[in-house]
């Protein structure tokens, strides 16, 4: 690992400490993008429950970006044994605390997504939400992920999309963002779904679907014109009535379901 890409995920890991109350409530939040964090959510558990585990009972699942623990809370429920890392102190507390209110347990860590502290072939699922798109080298994390999943198990990541119907609205605020500084001191990455099917075939995986959500919200540099409420019933409508050839086109995230040959 470089000393700039190690200097890149400091930002990270110092940014996400301060947010830790953010991601705590997000879950229950009434903006579009909680929303839409809550619709990746979802989307991602959909795949989970279609898929299911390696064997006929559910077995050990990590989730690589824990935040406050939502996701890994979603699969402990599930039945899953679960494992949690964060490159954030602040969000393995978070964690740690979400699991203690559920009255549950879990192997919750502080780790690097590029170097997790598991033997290969562990778990019968990976998820990763929101973490990618953080790294020089999002493939990395992915080759990562994929080492640590069972033969026959399942990864599901997600990343924003660059194509996402959002900044075609709004070229504007698209040109705020390229010429101006990012809001957080780092850059993260817009994946697109060529790029994430292109890092689970270096990771050794199969893609199983690249899947899209979150279609809005319409602003002009980067001010809704919409109240939050009715974007949300746009996005939900466009979600259910769009094929989803386009959701995988025009969607704010994409999220990729790889399986690991068996």
């Amino acid at each position: 690992m470089s000393t700039q890409a190690d200097a890149h995920v400091d930002k990270v890991r110092r940014n996400y400490d301060d947010r830790v109350g953010q991601w705590q409530t997000i879950y229950s939040g009434q903006t579009f993008h909680d929303h839409v964090i809550q619709r990746r959510m979802d989307r991602c558990l959909e795949a989970v429950d279609h898929l299911g585990p390696v064997d006929d009972t559910p077995g050990r699942a990590l989730d690589v970006g824990c935040g406050a623990g939502q996701m890994a809370l979603a699969m402990a429920e599930r039945g899953y044994d679960v494992s949690a890392v964060d490159i954030s102190e602040g969000m393995v507390e978070a964690t740690t605390a979400t699991f203690a209110e559920a009255g549950r347990t879990a192997d919750i860590r502080t780790a690097d997504m590029r170097d997790l502290p598991y033997e290969d072939n562990t778990f019968d699922w990976v998820s990763g939400l929101g973490a990618i798109e953080y790294l020089t080298d999002p493939g990395e994390a992915v080759e990562e992920y994929a080492r640590v999943t069972r033969p026959g198990g399942h990864i599901v990541v997600t990343s924003p999309n660059p194509y996402r119907i959002a900044f075609a609205l709004d070229p504007i605020g698209v040109a705020m963002g390229v010429f101006g500084p990012p809001p957080t001191g780092y850059p993260r990455q817009y994946i697109s779904r060529s790029q994430l099917e292109g890092y689970a075939r270096r990771a050794g995986l199969d893609t199983v679907g690249v899947l899209g959500h979150g279609v809005g919200p319409l602003q002009v540099a980067k001010k809704p014109l919409l109240p939050p409420r009715v974007s949300m019933r746009l996005s939900h409508a466009a979600e259910t009535h769009l094929p989803l050839s386009w959701l995988s086109r025009i969607g704010a995230n994409l999220i990729l379901v790889a399986r690991k040959p068996a």
